[in-house]
């Protein structure tokens, strides 16, 4: 499936459709570990655009990459404006930034 150019996987990391503290980790740890790059995905209610923004492969500094991924996403306006889930994941927080280490 890797090798195939044509497959495309989407997961919304906050991972439902309401406010929550964290982001889920999954994307990060499945884009490592299939070494494939991330697409960041939106939908800019303020702008009323929507659309794919940058694709970088993720550097396994978890807390570079997810700076990268906040400074994409720091001025926009989600579906519900005041009711966006910060970007940022539990992992960070705990200071546990070892996802996916080799």
């Amino acid at each position: 499936m890797l090798a195939d150019p044509n497959v495309c996987v989407v997961i919304a990391p906050e991972g439902t459709r309401s406010a929550t503290e964290f982001w889920k980790s999954g994307f990060y740890r499945i884009a490592r570990s299939a070494g494939v790059p991330v697409t960041c995905g939106f939908v800019d209610m303020r702008r009323r655009v929507g659309g794919l923004g940058p694709t970088f492969e993720l550097t396994g500094d978890v807390a570079a990459d997810m700076d990268r991924i906040r400074s994409f996403y720091e001025e926009m306006t989600g579906w519900r404006a005041g009711k966006e889930s910060r970007v940022k994941l539990r992992n960070e927080v705990e200071g546990d930034l070892r996802l996916c280490e080799g």
